[in-house]
């Protein structure tokens, strides 16, 4: 039994959260290059007929791989170009087809496939299939065909940067797949209905939102009339980003950055992690104590609610120092300076006091009790 293999979610992306902790076994991302004709011994370099039957129809070469173990999407393809090979060369007789899958199959593949040749005597175009298919059992995990198709229907959407022809084909061809997953064949690929209304789901929302705007429905329409639609849309949003292009070094306020920049950024802020040192916030990546926006407003409130003190203290200092003369001496009554404004005035009004108590020694006391206000008014008459 083959396990399938288990990848942790790690967010959207293509083959990334893909419904749990198991993964599709053909992502909708195509492969650069499925086999490697580089190492000697990898291939068979095939002759084949454009007209198997016609001896004097044109040839053509065909590298056929030979198949170990792999991935499913190189079985898959290997099966496909087997195909062409026994057309190509004319092997109609079952025996014939045999000997070619048995010189095209080695290691583990080539075990799988005659170990279930061997449970029947005669070899037939039956046994064929039967072999082939226990050789994909090896091959796929373990209910493949359920996770495929769940990716299929409900995460694989369309990356930013292909195009909708291109997702579509490719969406196609792994819909075909689904045919040589099982014995059951076509009856595992998705209704055309179910195709068109994921690829209606697989697209951006500002494109489903255009259609809304446009009353455009996908699931009334035929494909060709949503690809051209769609395409209509990437032609005029490649315009308006070569038109709208920012020049060089400004940066992008106003999109997102991607996962990889985010991710770049993360790792910056963790290896600067103490870079500046805050008295609230402590080691930090951003600031310093005097750049802090938590302190700085609470020092602002501070000095606001200190402010008239400060200026009665400073009033008051200037007072105290006006009160100081050149020489640093303190002008006060009791201190003793000649030319001191309060100190003449000080004086002037001692005298003033000597004279009214030499007055006040002098005062006739008997004219005073003996003093009649009638008198005064007779003698003022």
């Amino acid at each position: 039994m083959k396990i399938a293999n288990q990848v942790p979610r790690k967010g959207n992306g293509v083959n990334k959260g893909n419904g749990g902790f198991i993964r599709a076994p053909i992502s909708i991302e195509r492969p650069k290059e499925l086999f490697s004709f580089a190492e000697e011994g990898s291939h068979l370099e095939m002759k084949l007929r454009s007209s198997p039957t016609d001896d004097n129809s044109p040839t053509y070469s065909l590298k056929m791989p030979i198949f170990k173990s792999g991935s499913a999407e190189q079985w898959f393809h290997w099966r496909k170009q087997f195909k062409l090979v026994l057309r190509g060369q004319n092997l109609t007789t079952a025996s014939d087809q045999f000997a070619m899958a048995r010189r095209l199959l080695t290691g583990e593949a080539l075990t799988r496939f005659n170990n279930t040749a061997s449970t029947e005597r005669t070899e037939t175009l039956a046994l064929l299939e039967r072999c082939l298919q226990a050789v994909t059992d090896y091959v796929l995990p373990k209910f493949a065909l359920a996770h495929q198709k769940r990716y299929m229907r409900r995460l694989c959407r369309k990356p930013q940067d292909m195009p909708i022809k291109q997702y579509y084909a490719r969406y196609k061809e792994l819909n075909d797949y689904l045919a040589l997953f099982n014995a059951n064949g076509p009856a595992n690929k998705l209704d055309d209905d179910e195709v068109t209304e994921h690829l209606h789901f697989s697209i951006p929302n500002r494109w489903q939102k255009e259609m809304i705007m446009h009353g455009f429905e996908p699931i009334e329409g035929s494909i060709d009339e949503f690809l051209e639609f769609c395409e209509r849309l990437e032609v005029t949003e490649g315009i308006y980003n070569d038109t709208h292009k920012k020049p060089a070094g400004m940066p992008d306020h106003g999109s997102p950055p991607s996962s990889r920049k985010r991710a770049s950024q993360s790792s910056n802020a963790n290896n600067n992690a103490r870079e500046f040192f805050c008295m609230y916030h402590g080691e930090n990546s951003s600031h310093n104590t005097d750049q802090c926006k938590v302190i700085k407003p609470q020092v602002e409130r501070m000095r606001a609610s200190h402010e008239p003190t400060r200026k009665f203290t400073h009033r008051k200092n200037f007072f105290k120092d006006n009160e100081k003369g050149s020489n640093g001496s303190t002008n006060k009554p009791n201190s003793y300076n000649g030319n001191n404004e309060t100190t003449k005035h000080s004086n002037k009004k001692q005298r003033t006091n000597n004279n009214k108590a030499v007055e006040m020694d002098n005062f006739n006391y008997d004219n005073f009790r003996s003093l009649n206000i009638s008198d005064s008014d007779n003698e003022s008459e």
